[in-house]
């Protein structure tokens, strides 16, 4: 997310094409789009949102997108304060709007021209930001400048979220099937305990109690986490 300008988009072209987009349009709306992300011997999938442009924050659909999501990345111009001073602002727009973990990607864009915005003032943020574990890259999107190390980075901490989230959701499905009676726990399958969660997934609202088999004191308990 970030104003519009900062290379939002360009960015994530970049990391396409490894090439220089001189004649980029503005982007309009938000687009989601997959990149393959090597991480070792491993290729993974990382499914990016462009874009949350001042334009987009009134609409409720992009503020939904600030809580689904893995992780958080704001991007400024190093070379315009105005973008710098938009910061701030989209940090509380992040808070306000429920972001489910405590960590954040701060990215200054556009390394390769007068830099307005000093490292001493992004670390003064992040030290004073006491709800977030703020990561800073300083990048261009058009020499390439750490380009890869954004989404590398971006992989590494949605991975862990994710892992983390499934972790405490296999918890809570094993302490209530193994709470159950002898004969009751024998009779319920693994597959009947997790069938409820795509739903879960899709609507994440009380809705989906019917859909499940289990009782809605642990489905309450479970969508925190989806």
């Amino acid at each position: 997310m970030g104003m519009s300008g900062v290379g939002k988009t360009s960015l994530v072209k970049y990391y396409l094409t490894n090439e220089i987009n001189l004649n980029h349009e503005q982007s309009l709306g938000c687009n989601l789009i997959s990149l393959n992300v090597q991480y070792g011997e491993t290729n993974y999938q990382l499914l990016v949102m462009d874009a949350l442009a001042d334009s987009d924050l009134n609409l409720s659909c992009r503020l939904r997108s600030i809580q689904n999501t893995e992780i958080l990345a704001i991007v400024f111009d190093l070379g315009n304060e105005e973008t710098w001073n938009d910061v701030r602002k989209k940090i509380k727009i992040i808070k306000d709007n429920f972001y489910s973990h405590n960590n954040l990607i701060l990215v200054g864009n556009k390394s390769d021209v007068e830099v307005k915005i000093e490292d001493s003032v992004v670390k003064q943020l992040i030290d004073e930001c006491q709800d977030y574990k703020i990561e800073y890259f300083k990048v261009s999107a058009k020499t390439g400048e750490n380009v890869n190390k954004i989404f590398t980075r971006s992989l590494e901490l949605g991975y862990y979220f994710s892992k983390l989230r499934w972790d405490k959701i296999k918890i809570i499905l094993f302490a209530y099937k193994y709470s159950l009676p002898v004969e009751d726990n024998m009779s319920m399958s693994w597959i009947n305990l997790c069938e409820a969660l795509p739903n879960m997934l899709k609507k994440k609202r009380k809705s989906c109690y019917s859909l499940s088999l289990l009782p809605s004191e642990i489905m309450k308990r479970l969508i925190v986490y989806v």
